[in-house]
């Protein structure tokens, strides 16, 4: 983590934020700070389709502001010229999305730890994670702080025999959810060998990738 990232927010910074937050650099910032330029860009790009609360499309499924879901809805009202809200207020709109919703699949994404690690310390309230050891148990859910642990745990045992890039393969539901699928802690402790982690990846966990950083050695003229 960057030494000078401004964390807390004083009054003097968040008078700063809120006059230049579209033209700040977000490695310059963390915790609250980092919190305040998201919520502020997307206020700006959603306008007055912003809604802190989210919106309840029926029991047991809101969409919160910055989720897949509820940018596709905005994209939808959108198109159709109206607000989210006066959107929704026609029942087949509603039926639709919710439609759209629950059958639509998960988002994959590729990030390094330490972006993945960004990505679930920055979750908004209400979002959850969820992981799969592969254990025959399928998904269940892990609490924020844990995932947060097992991500950096698995980019400082895998460095000490690779120094290559590591890249994570997860999945995000339209809700906002987060999908893990990742070893349990204990995969690398009796592991010293690369080839040894290699094997449980390819075996396993074909969503995490080891990607070696030294260019590859040219070939001698002359031989």
């Amino acid at each position: 983590m960057r030494k000078n990232r401004i964390l807390s927010l004083t009054p003097a910074i968040r008078k700063d934020i809120k006059q230049r937050y579209k033209r700040l650099r977000l490695l310059d910032y963390g915790g609250e700070a980092l919190e305040l330029i998201h919520r502020l860009r997307l206020q700006d790009k959603l306008g007055d389709d912003y809604n802190s609360k989210g919106v309840t499309l029926k029991k047991g499924l809101t969409l919160l502001p910055g989720t897949t879901g509820y940018n596709d809805l905005h994209n939808f009202a959108k198109a159709k010229g109206k607000s989210v809200k006066n959107f929704l207020k026609v029942k087949r709109n509603r039926d639709a999305v919710i439609e759209y919703l629950e059958t639509t699949e998960e988002r994959s994404v590729e990030q390094t730890p330490d972006y993945l690690i960004q990505v679930i310390y920055n979750l908004r309230p209400g979002l959850k994670v969820f992981i799969d050891y592969r254990d025959g148990k399928g998904y269940r859910r892990i609490a924020k702080v844990k995932a947060i642990k097992l991500l950096s745990d698995i980019s400082s045992k895998v460095a000490r025999t690779f120094k290559g890039m590591v890249l994570i393969g997860y999945n995000q539901t339209a809700m906002g959810d987060i999908l893990l699928t990742l070893p349990e802690p204990e995969a690398f402790e009796d592991m010293e060998d690369l080839d040894d982690i290699k094997y449980l990846l390819d075996s396993k966990f074909s969503n995490i990738f080891l990607i070696d950083s030294e260019p590859p050695q040219s070939s001698q003229k002359g031989r």
